[in-house]
């Protein structure tokens, strides 16, 4: 009794529709290796250039005659598995598409009572009654358009009295709060005040200020000594000498500044606006912050002392608009964009300038009152 296995033809589909019938079909990761006949040379060829492959099962069976099994060639039979296998060549993961360009952020659901909160209406100042004298200087009173983003998804603009200067203006800080748990970037360059007439200017010009400073302090002091000798001392109250000395002091101070163009926010972190910078008559480095004075060329109405007008947006006489450019990569590939707008929604007229002006007496003032002080020029 002997045993005879029988070898089946294994099938090869190739991409341009050619087949070919081998043996012994061995499947790789990369390669498929056959023999074109039983025994013969192992060859390969790359899966990429397979569409198919049909791998058939060797069959044994049973020969009782051993002569048989010696001049038998081979024992055909069906195979159980007809089976193609459809080789699917593998495709490169892709790169999701990188946005590039402005991503537009929701608007946030406490914008408008942040709106609301920086607009409130005010009445008269103390109770003064209006005088027919017409008025060269005005309390101007900001309210925010309705339009304005002060709080998105990402960040939130908060508006903060700094200081009053020596002149006599308002100047405020203008916050930029980062609401998000990601660090933020802003584009100081890109990052506008846009005035009334329609002028601008970035919050980052390049600027770079170094300023010496030399001062020379010289203090005189005059010394009274008494001699003192065992010879002469009946002399040693009387005998005295005067000394003078002369102290130079030579100081040389450097003040620097320079501006940057991104400057970072850290998770719920903030940053005001930065100041603009100036060198005055005394070659000191000066800085100041947003303010909203202003001189007013065309009111369109006559404004007397103490009389209170106000005004809707479109007839408004004084405007400024605010752009904040951030992203959250710090080579902005994509970014975001803020925009809000400051009017006069009413001017107090005043008699003098606004340094002799309580701000707490107008009613309803509160610290989030926004003002400036208006230098009205009226047509004669």
């Amino acid at each position: 009794m002997g045993l005879l296995t029988a070898t089946s033809q294994d099938i090869i589909v190739k991409n341009d529709g050619e087949t070919m019938n081998v043996y012994d079909l061995k499947v790789g990761k990369k390669f498929i290796t056959y023999r074109l006949t039983p025994g013969g040379t192992s060859k390969r060829i790359g899966k990429a250039k397979v569409f198919s492959y049909q791998k058939k099962r060797s069959h044994s069976t049973t020969i009782s005659d051993k002569k048989a099994a010696k001049t038998q060639k081979s024992v055909v039979e069906q195979p159980t598995d007809t089976t193609f296998i459809h080789i699917q060549t593998p495709v490169k993961p892709q790169k999701a598409e990188k946005h590039i360009g402005e991503i537009k952020r929701a608007t946030a659901d406490n914008n408008n009572l942040l709106i609301e909160k920086y607009s409130k209406a005010h009445n008269n100042y103390d109770g003064k009654q209006t005088k027919g004298t017409p008025a060269k200087y005005a309390v101007a009173i900001m309210g925010i358009t309705p339009e304005s983003v002060l709080s998105n998804e990402d960040i939130e603009i908060e508006i903060t009295e700094y200081r009053r200067t020596k002149r006599a203006r308002m100047q405020y800080y203008i916050y930029i709060r980062n609401k998000s748990d990601k660090t933020l970037y802003v584009d100081l360059e890109n990052s506008f005040r846009i005035f009334n007439s329609g002028t601008f200017e970035p919050y980052y010009k390049g600027k770079h200020i170094r300023q010496n400073k030399n001062s020379n302090e010289t203090l005189s002091i005059e010394q009274q000594s008494t001699i003192y000798s065992p010879k002469f001392a009946e002399l040693r109250k009387k005998n005295t000498r005067s000394s003078k000395y002369r102290i130079e002091n030579k100081k040389n101070t450097q003040q620097k500044v320079e501006e940057q163009k991104i400057v970072a926010i850290p998770p719920m972190g903030k940053l005001a606006l930065p100041p603009k910078y100036f060198v005055d008559d005394n070659d000191e480095i000066i800085k100041r912050y947003d303010s909203f004075s202003t001189t007013i060329n065309n009111l369109g109405r006559e404004l007397h002392e103490w009389q209170t007008t106000e005004y809707n947006i479109a007839e408004s006489p004084y405007k400024n608009s605010f752009i904040v450019t951030y992203s959250t990569e710090k080579k902005f590939t994509t970014y975001s964009t803020l925009k809000f707008t400051l009017y006069a929604k009413q001017l107090i007229g005043i008699p003098r300038k606004i340094s002799k002006f309580r701000s707490e007496k107008i009613d309803g003032y509160d610290k989030y009152t926004i003002y400036g002080e208006a230098h009205i020029k009226q047509k004669q």
